[in-house]
């Protein structure tokens, strides 16, 4: 169970009901003993006044004016009973009929002993017996008083008790769990910051949160500036490097045409390949060094822009060919991409595909979640074994083409880099290459999972 959410709210439902449970067993506890301490008080009151009206015969046998008893105990199955017992002998209200009370052990003399058991016709009874002495006669006087009524008083509260109970739980649950949307709504803004910094629209995080979560939000604002410094120092000291080799070979390159080098032309031609080697292996990591996956926080690719720009540019340096480059791109359309990675990408499929065209190339942006689109032209197109080989590193189907080979391999890079897909296959309008791309939207390079 992931959600934070459910958990408090699960934990203050359970909460809530096992504190509605306890107070609905209190509660009925509380009724069924306050309920009994009251008719045991009446029954004490009723046995000191079976105290006071016993008397013995000549024969010495208890007797008990009925006159003054009350009604109660006149009255068969009335559920007021009494019995006194002495010597073996038993005086009984008329209230108890043909039945009697049921045997108890009488407690010591001077104490009363309280208890429930069964009586006539499936009465449950509280009896409350006690041992006295009176003109030196130890006797035990019963009285007992039916408790169905208060069962079934105590029943009908504890069956609206629980009713209440219930209506009240699902209230303070609806309540809790409003509270714990409340309580959490700050996280939701986190998430949609974090979305937003994904979309680029955002530089980082707001940082008026409660404080619990206020640390983790400061550091992953840190963290990104810390990235951000990163790339540009590491863009900063590549460029630096490069442009320190770049008199190095341009002296290099110079040497070439010394009069001993000339005179030597294995070692003139030589100091050539390898200071075109080393030229080659520079731009290849100067163009790799420049990849930094995710866009900059608050950065996005705007394809309708940037694909506009390459194109004019395109046109400008294949212009004595007369090209026709057509592009759509749907409006509105953005990417949470580097923009150098972007255009390091579409910029290479677009000169090679103007390099082998003979016409007209076509480039198409499709409005799905994502980065994608796809470059068609109608050059020559190649063979199926051919295409396997495009996107190897260095390779290239014509060593007559100006160029080191890399284009395809560093559009190959940035693919890796932002995890998509990359195909090649034959144009079916114009017979030419047709090279797509896709690149999945919200995607840390190096990662399987969505930011």
């Amino acid at each position: 169970m992931q959600s934070l959410q459910l958990r408090l709210a699960l934990a203050l439902c359970a909460s809530l009901a096992g504190l509605i449970i306890i107070q609905w067993w209190i509660v009925s506890k509380a009724a069924t003993v306050l309920s009994e301490d009251y008719i045991a008080t009446r029954l004490e009151h009723d046995t000191e006044s079976l105290l006071n009206i016993l008397g013995f015969d000549e024969k010495g046998l208890p007797f008990v004016d009925s006159s003054q008893v009350g009604p109660i105990y006149g009255r068969p199955y009335s559920g007021h009973y009494f019995r006194i017992i002495h010597d073996g002998d038993s005086v009984r209200s008329r209230s108890l009929w043909d039945h009697d009370l049921p045997d108890i052990q009488p407690p010591p003399l001077g104490s009363v002993k309280r208890q429930v058991a069964d009586g006539p016709h499936g009465q449950k009874l509280l009896v409350m017996i006690g041992t006295y002495k009176k003109r030196g006669d130890l006797f035990t006087i019963e009285v007992a008083e039916d408790l169905t009524p208060i069962v079934n008083a105590i029943e009908h509260f504890e069956t609206k008790f629980t009713m209440a109970a219930i209506v009240l739980l699902v209230i303070l649950i609806l309540i809790q769990v409003t509270i714990v949307r409340l309580s959490l709504k700050p996280l939701q803004r986190v998430r949609r910051d974090i979305s937003k910094l994904e979309r680029g629209e955002v530089a980082k995080l707001h940082e008026s949160v409660p404080a619990e979560i206020f640390p983790l939000v400061r550091e992953v604002n840190d963290l990104l500036h810390i990235m951000s410094l990163r790339l540009v120092r590491s863009r900063n000291s590549v460029a630096n490097l490069a442009h320190a080799l770049k008199t190095p070979l341009a002296v290099l390159t110079q040497l070439a045409d010394d009069e001993q080098l000339l005179r030597n032309p294995e070692l003139r031609q030589n100091l050539l390949e390898q200071t075109e080697s080393m030229r080659g292996f520079m731009d290849r990591e100067l163009k790799r060094a420049r990849l930094s996956g995710a866009a900059a926080p608050g950065e996005v690719f705007e394809p309708q822009r940037e694909v506009e720009f390459l194109v004019k540019i395109m046109r400008q340096v294949y212009a004595e060919r007369n090209l026709s480059i057509e592009y759509s791109v749907p409006d509105g359309l953005v990417y949470a991409g580097d923009r150098e990675d972007m255009l390091e990408l579409i910029g290479n499929l677009l000169d090679n595909a103007c390099k082998w065209a003979k016409n007209r190339v076509i480039i198409v942006f499709i409005a799905e979640p994502g980065l994608n689109f796809y470059i068609e032209d109608d050059g020559p197109g190649c063979s199926q074994s051919e295409l396997e080989k495009l996107a190897q590193r260095g390779v290239r189907l014509d060593e007559q083409t100006p160029g080191h080979g890399l284009g395809l391999a560093i559009v190959k890079d940035i693919v890796e880099l932002y995890q998509g897909t990359l195909e090649f296959s034959l144009s079916q309008n114009y017979g030419g290459l047709r090279v797509a791309i896709g690149l999945p939207p919200g995607q840390i390079p190096g990662s399987s999972s969505p930011v």
